[in-house]
């Protein structure tokens, strides 16, 4: 028996079946460690303030606002510098289009210099369309509009008859005052020097234009005459040779006064055309 348990062979054993589900390892995400954030701080907005408007009498900056007219006339002197930054956007225009004038008028008097009955119109046109062209870049730089020296020729162009007439007629008002007695001259002829200031500025006729320039230059003549004494004081500046560009230069600020001087008495008289009539106040019962 001890033998036959000896030579049994020995059986091997598989294990039993684990009928179990896997089990599967579950990885736990890692979190991150909280980082305390700084609280966010805003910065106290700040209220944007609209600039002030821009008082009268006050110089126009340079970025070419428009100029406002002031209520009180400033005087010569003090109206070439309220005027000079407008003036300064259009002073090369300016002195091209004077350039151009003289130059045209030269060719024509050299080319119809044996037909004097024929280049004096032609002399008379030119000079009304040079006077609407100057006249229109200065009204525009004073009110801050945007225009060319091509739509000032234009412009120029348009109103050369009626300039031509205005200028003639109170020319002719001039002359009969200064042959009948000296005296009247002084106080008729000022009266009539807005008249193509308005026709380009205030769009008028011939006749509009005379009577409103004789209307708005009551009580003005002092102003008139001051602007017309610092012209006569830029001349002497020509005597010498290094006067004449300084009396170029200021004589085109002052030119630009008259142009601001029209605009002032238009709006001080209530003239058509220039300023608008102020709402009338009604009264509640």
């Amino acid at each position: 028996m001890e033998n036959q348990n000896d030579n049994q062979v020995p059986v091997p054993t598989t294990p039993p079946e684990d009928n179990s589900l896997p089990i599967t390892e579950t990885t736990q995400p890692q979190t991150q460690p909280e980082v305390s954030q700084a609280p966010v701080v805003t910065p106290p907005t700040q209220q944007l303030t609209p600039d002030p408007p821009l008082s009268p009498g006050t110089p126009p900056p340079e970025t070419g606002e428009a100029i406002a007219v002031p209520t009180t006339w400033p005087g010569a002197f003090a109206a070439m510098k309220l005027v000079k930054p407008a003036v300064k956007r259009v002073l090369w225009s300016i002195i091209g289009v004077f350039l151009l004038y003289y130059a045209v008028e030269i060719i024509i008097n050299l080319a119809l210099k044996k037909i004097s009955i024929i280049s004096l119109p032609i002399i008379y046109l030119l000079e009304s369309v040079f006077i609407g062209t100057i006249l229109s870049l200065y009204f525009a730089a004073l009110k801050a509009e945007d225009v060319s020296v091509g739509k000032a020729l234009s412009n120029g162009f348009s109103k050369v008859f009626t300039i031509l007439i205005v200028t003639l007629v109170s020319g002719l008002i001039a002359i009969i005052s200064f042959l009948l007695l000296i005296v009247p001259f002084f106080f008729i002829a000022p009266r009539f020097v807005f008249a193509p200031f308005l026709v380009i500025n205030n769009n008028l006729g011939i006749g509009e234009a005379l009577s409103t320039s004789w209307k708005i230059s009551k009580g003005n003549l002092g102003k008139i005459y001051g602007l017309f004494g610092v012209e006569l004081l830029l001349g002497l500046l020509c005597i010498t040779i290094i006067g004449i560009p300084f009396a170029i230069y200021f004589g085109i600020l002052n030119y630009g006064s008259i142009a601001l001087l029209s605009m002032y008495a238009s709006e001080q008289q209530g003239s058509p055309s220039s300023v608008a009539p102020a709402p009338t106040p009604t009264l509640a019962v």
